[in-house]
């Protein structure tokens, strides 16, 4: 009896579409839209390449797209400039999975900073009365929102 798997088509969770697999990208995680085995290029987005189809996660063909679209300025900048410079080269396509807490981390952190409540980050910790101004929100070391932030 054979242990290989095989891959059927599945349907793309947006459009409804079927998919093909391309199975000449199997054998791997998928750590980008490109390197799915289930992609639909209407819709941009590939599925990961886990064996049991409920477990596969969403990866965005452009990244960008899974933040809110109020949120997408200056992101690719940020993240191009990150502190760590190791992992400025796949944090753009990590940040495209449905399960990267870097996206999350972007929308919470830049949705307080647009609405001018970057404070109920400290207040928490009884910091407030040691800031000396309004604060700036530092995202992978890049200045984001506040005084500082410029974009």
């Amino acid at each position: 009896m054979s242990t290989e798997f095989v891959f059927e088509p599945m349907r793309c969770r947006v459009c409804g579409s079927w998919l093909e697999p391309d199975v000449s990208v199997a054998g791997k995680a998928a750590s980008s839209y490109a390197t799915c085995v289930y992609r639909c290029e209407m819709c941009g987005i590939g599925y990961s390449n886990a064996r049991d189809p409920d477990q596969r996660r969403a990866l965005y063909e452009d990244p960008a797209r899974n933040v809110p679209e109020r949120l997408v300025a200056g992101l690719q900048d940020t993240l191009r400039g990150a502190f760590n410079e190791t992992a400025r080269g796949s944090k753009w396509a990590r940040f495209g999975s449905s399960s990267s807490e870097d996206a999350v981390t972007w929308s919470v952190m830049r949705s307080l900073g647009e609405a001018g409540r970057l404070e109920r980050l400290i207040a928490p910790f009884g910091l407030s009365d040691l800031a000396l101004g309004d604060p700036t929100l530092l995202l992978w070391g890049i200045p984001v929102a506040g005084p500082l932030g410029s974009r």
